[in-house]
C-alpha cells in the first residue's frame, strides 16, 4: 500500500530557478557573460513568445532614467509596482549601466506565461515568489530564498525565478523581496505560454504534409492561418498578444481542441493548383484571450 500510494503522488507542476554564472559556463565569474536577454535557451526559456526587459530604454526606445516603473511596458505584457530604476547599484548593472532598486518588486503579467526570471545583481537570501495570479495574490505555487542553506554572496549575480513543469500549467505574477543590503534587479526575462508551430517539410503540390502545434493550453481551440504576403510591420503589440504575420492572414484546416498534452495536428494534401512560393504560417490559441505562435516559413513546391 505504501508503494502505490507514492506512484499516486502527483508531479510538481512548478520548479525554481536558480543559475549561477558558473553554471552556464560564463567567462565572468561574478556576472553573466552571456546574458539572458541575448540568449535565452542558455537560462531554460525556449519558447517562441519570449519578453526581454533590460531596464536601459522603454519600448519606443528612449532612454530610461531614474523613473519609477508601472504600465511602461504594458504594451509587452507586464506591469510593475513602482519599480524604481537607479544607474548606481552594488557590483554595477547586468546589462549596460541601468537596473532597478525597490525593497519589494512584482512582475505581473497580463497573459500567462510558463517561466519568468531575473537577474540579481546582489543577491543576498532575498525571497523569490510566483503566482498563477496576477500583483503576488493568494499563494505562492514557488517561495525559496537565494543561496538557501549557505552563506549569501552578493557579489555573484543569480538569474532568478520560476517555471511551470506541466503541460497546461501557467504563471501570471512573481515578487521578488529584500533579504537584507539592497535589492537590485536587471534584465527581465518571460516566456508566454503559447502555441509552438512545426510541419513535417516543404509544401509539394500533391503531397501530404503535416502541421503540428505543441503547448497550447490543453482543451484550448487551435487554428492555423497562412500569408503569402509575410509580416505585419505596421503591428504596435507584441507577440503573443497579436499575430506578427499581416491582418488579412487566412485560415488553413479546420479548428482544433488541442489534447490533454496541449497538441494538435493537421494532414492535409497540398493542392495542385497551390501558388509556388514562400509560405507563412502562424498558429492561434483561442481561450479567454487569443495568442500566437511563432511562424513558420515554408515553400511551396512544384
Amino acid at each position: 500500500m505504501f508503494l502505490l500510494f507514492l506512484t499516486l503522488l502527483p508531479a510538481q507542476a512548478y520548479d525554481k530557478i536558480e543559475v549561477t554564472p558558473g553554471s552556464v559556463s560564463s567567462g565572468d565569474s561574478d556576472g553573466f557573460s552571456d546574458l539572458p536577454s541575448a540568449n535565452h535557451a542558455l537560462f531554460g526559456f525556449n519558447g517562441p513568445n519570449i519578453v526581454s526587459i533590460d531596464f536601459e530604454v522603454f519600448p519606443d526606445g528612449d532612454p530610461m532614467h531614474y523613473v519609477d516603473l508601472t504600465l511602461e511596458f504594458e504594451a509587452w505584457g507586464v506591469s510593475m509596482n513602482n519599480i524604481w530604476v537607479v544607474e548606481d547599484v552594488f557590483q554595477g548593472a547586468a546589462s549596460g549601466d541601468w537596473a532597478t532598486k525597490a525593497a519589494g518588486q512584482v512582475f505581473t503579467l497580463d497573459m500567462p506565461a510558463t517561466a519568468i526570471g531575473v537577474v540579481n545583481t546582489s543577491p543576498d537570501g532575498d525571497l523569490v515568489e510566483c503566482f498563477t495570479s496576477a500583483d503576488a495574490s493568494g499563494t505562492a505555487v514557488v517561495s525559496f530564498n537565494d543561496q538557501y542553506g549557505t552563506t549569501p554572496d552578493p557579489h555573484v549575480d543569480r538569474f532568478v525565478g520560476c517555471q511551470a513543469t506541466n503541460p497546461g500549467e501557467r504563471l501570471m505574477s512573481m515578487r521578488v523581496s529584500n533579504g537584507s543590503g539592497d535589492l537590485e534587479l536587471d534584465d527581465l526575462l518571460v516566456d508566454y505560454a503559447g502555441p509552438r508551430i512545426s510541419a513535417s517539410g516543404d509544401f509539394e503540390r500533391g503531397e501530404d504534409v503535416t502541421i503540428s502545434v505543441t503547448g497550447a493550453n490543453p482543451g484550448a481551440g487551435i487554428w492555423v492561418g497562412r500569408s503569402a504576403i509575410g509580416f505585419d510591420f505596421d503591428r504596435t503589440c507584441a507577440s503573443p498578444f497579436c499575430p506578427a504575420l499581416e491582418p488579412a492572414f487566412h485560415q488553413l484546416g479546420p479548428l482544433l481542441s488541442a489534447n490533454l498534452s496541449g497538441e494538435a495536428s493537421w494532414t492535409f494534401t497540398v493542392p495542385e493548383t497551390a501558388p509556388l512560393g514562400t509560405l507563412w504560417i502562424q498558429a492561434a490559441e483561442r481561450g479567454s484571450d487569443i495568442y500566437y505562435s511563432n511562424v513558420l516559413e515554408v515553400e511551396v513546391l512544384p
